[in-house]
């Protein structure tokens, strides 16, 4: 892993394959009572130890440590030669390249504030749009069901506005967004992509789990 000194080659992936190993013993316990599940696992994780780790143990210390001699017998020969042709004067600079992709990571991991005020305003001026669509949709014959659930939307529409013209006073806008505005289109983007990263987020627990 990079970055953290002294874990070298480690992939900090042992957890992850080991219980995905195990979900292999998920259809023996499925239907099992409580006790006989916890007998099933912590007789797989014991056998998995006395019989597979153990004894895989010393060709798995013996293929890392040769793998780890091979990498730096490599970067050894080939690394000069890549820091005279990026023009990298010593060794020094990897130290500040480290230093400046954590503080970067660490950025990324605090969403800016007027980007998320932004995908928020957003987010209302689509429920805004909506409201005021069903609010001029209405029937010219109005039944006192209908003229109930065209209430219930004019409050909505309202509450919605007040949230815009918070979030407007918020970001300094002065003009309010159009869908063909620039600014409507970049921050639809970043809802959408956060949506996604959400999705990918939810799958790979599922893969996991």
């Amino acid at each position: 892993m990079p970055g953290v000194k002294g874990l070298g080659l480690e992939d900090l992936e042992t957890c992850e394959c080991t219980f995905s190993k195990s979900n292999a013993l998920a259809s023996t316990v499925w239907y099992a009572s409580a006790f006989h599940q916890k007998q099933a696992i912590s007789g797989y994780f014991k056998h998995n130890d006395d019989y597979e780790v153990y004894a895989n143990l010393s060709k798995f210390l013996y293929d890392n440590y040769k793998q780890a001699l091979d990498t730096i017998c490599e970067c050894e020969a080939t690394l000069p030669g890549l820091m005279k042709e990026q023009n990298v004067p010593n060794e020094q600079v990897f130290e500040k390249w480290l230093v400046e992709e954590k503080a970067y990571l660490e950025q990324l991991s605090h969403k800016p504030p007027e980007e998320t005020l932004q995908m928020e305003y957003w987010e209302q001026l689509v429920k805004l749009t909506a409201k005021n669509t069903q609010l001029y949709a209405s029937d010219a014959t109005m039944t006192k069901k209908k003229e109930a659930l065209r209430r219930h939307v004019l409050e909505n529409y309202e509450k919605d506005l007040v949230c815009v013209q918070e979030l407007e006073r918020k970001l300094n806008i002065d003009i309010r967004w159009k869908p063909e505005d620039a600014e409507w289109q970049c921050a639809g983007r970043l809802v959408a992509n956060r949506e996604y990263q959400r999705a990918l987020d939810r799958l790979k627990g599922l893969v996991v789990a």
